[in-house]
């Protein structure tokens, strides 16, 4: 719960939300949702890991999280 209060506080998104999910590097889904807490948690639950990349618009702007094994690393871009 501590990397998702960091992610949510850096990007000052809590509720609705609207960002590419890059996969695997290959491919990006667009998602919408209403609640970015719920929805990073569901993320990390189902990867049973912290990496993730997400890819904003409006303002144009790119957050990849990175888990290797030992800590966490984020890296956030603002265009």
């Amino acid at each position: 719960d501590k990397i998702i209060s960091a992610v949510i506080s850096l990007l000052k998104i809590d509720k609705q939300f609207f960002c590419w999910l890059v996969y695997e590097g290959r491919c990006g889904i667009f998602v919408r949702g209403s609640d970015f807490h719920l929805f990073l948690a569901s993320i990390f639950r189902l990867n049973h890991t912290y990496d993730v990349s997400l890819i904003f618009e409006s303002p144009d702007r790119v957050i990849a999280i990175s888990d290797n094994e030992y800590d966490v690393d984020i890296y956030h871009k603002l265009k």
